[in-house]
């Protein structure tokens, strides 16, 4: 298999990670969150502050992951394009790394 069929593979499973995620609930539950910590009653309960703010870095850690994946598999998409032999071995590497945290996300997300 070449490189560009493994970079469309990669975003064919990255497009199934999104819908699994739930990427735009999660992103509005980010907002949400961001913005009950901005009260200024929100520090009062202890308990209930540690909680939203687990989970709203939980949740960034998640979209983080997956964006760094997404804009990852792009970038080796447009270098592929244009790189030389030399560059297409270095391009080669990144895609087999990416692969394997996809893997992981992907174990994550199931």
């Amino acid at each position: 298999m070449n490189i560009k069929e493994e970079i469309n593979i990669l975003k064919e499973k990255l497009n199934f990670i999104y819908s699994k995620l739930n990427v735009e609930n999660k992103k509005r539950r980010i907002e949400e969150l961001t913005s009950i910590s901005m009260s200024e009653s929100f520090w009062k309960d202890i308990n209930k502050s540690n909680e939203v703010m687990e989970e709203l870095n939980l949740l960034k850690k998640e979209l983080d992951s997956f964006e760094d994946l997404n804009k990852r598999v792009n970038n080796a998409e447009e270098l592929f394009g244009i790189a030389n032999e030399e560059e297409l071995e270095e391009i080669e590497r990144e895609v087999n790394g990416i692969k394997k945290e996809i893997y992981d996300l992907e174990i994550e997300t199931l």
